[in-house]
């Protein structure tokens, strides 16, 4: 093992005491060279973690998508559904959707805006009860949306 101490970024504390993460993943510490590609894979990847991370919206950024009304893309592709929604400025809406084994589910119901949440209560759905959603972006018209930390699916526009 290495000599570790808390100020070294490559040092992690684990039950053995401090450790020397190049070691645990096999690099050679004495190699310069090695220590830089590794230093610059490290960077690469976890850099990339928060480009990647959903971005939930804000109740200002869903009115202002929503509150004129908007056709939304439901599933899609690997998703196990494909329909449409149209959710109406008086707080209605109304679509269906179409699972890959070929059912029909008709959505009609009632919308509004709480916080940040998107909350929706569909007639024959959710036994009657209002859900309320986080819609977290995925890309600049699409987000995946959520209900706690159960995936809900898909929306596109």
């Amino acid at each position: 093992m290495a000599n570790c101490c808390y100020r070294d970024p490559w040092c992690i504390i684990s039950p053995a005491g401090w450790e020397d993460q190049r070691e645990i993943i096999g690099i050679q510490v004495e190699d310069g060279n090695m220590k830089r590609i590794a230093a610059l894979a490290v960077v690469l990847v976890f850099g990339a973690f928060p480009a990647i991370a959903a971005t939930a919206m804000t109740g200002k950024e869903l009115t202002a998508l929503l509150s004129n009304g908007k056709e939304l893309t439901l599933g899609g592709p690997k998703e196990g559904y494909a329909g449409m929604l149209s959710i109406s400025k008086d707080g209605t809406a109304k679509g269906q959707v179409k699972l890959d084994n070929g059912d029909v589910i008709l959505i009609e119901g009632t919308w509004h805006i709480a916080g940040n949440k998107f909350c929706r209560t569909w007639k024959g759905r959710d036994a009657g009860k209002e859900i309320c959603e986080t819609w977290n972006k995925i890309g600049p018209n699409s987000v995946r949306v959520m209900n706690g930390k159960r995936d809900m699916g898909l929306n596109s526009w």
